[in-house]
């Protein structure tokens, strides 16, 4: 039995055919594949490789560098264990009376 659905816009959608579709697509190509398009790349491709690789690597040496991550001293709730806002506060609070 189909699984046939009227879409709101009034389309006819098949949800056997597109589960099909998606088995189709994910599943690995052969080696003959691989060889062809291999062979259809080569033969698209424009200009040699030796300009395609100066574009390449001039494009890499242009990008801007990567941002190292800030690193966060931990917070004194963190560092006292107080589980609360008003814990951290009495903590602090004594830790002035005892100076």
């Amino acid at each position: 039995m189909k699984k046939q659905v009227r879409s709101i816009k009034g389309e006819i959608v098949n949800f056997d055919l597109s589960e099909i579709k998606d088995q189709i697509s994910n599943k690995a190509p052969t080696t003959d594949v691989k060889n062809r398009e291999k062979y259809i790349y080569s033969k698209r491709r424009r200009g040699s490789k030796r300009a395609v690789n100066k574009a390449l690597d001039d494009n890499a040496a242009n990008a801007p560098e990567k941002k190292k991550p800030v690193v966060v001293a931990p917070s004194v709730a963190e560092s006292d264990g107080a589980k609360s806002k008003k814990e951290t506060k009495k903590k602090i609070i004594k830790k002035k009376r005892k100076e």
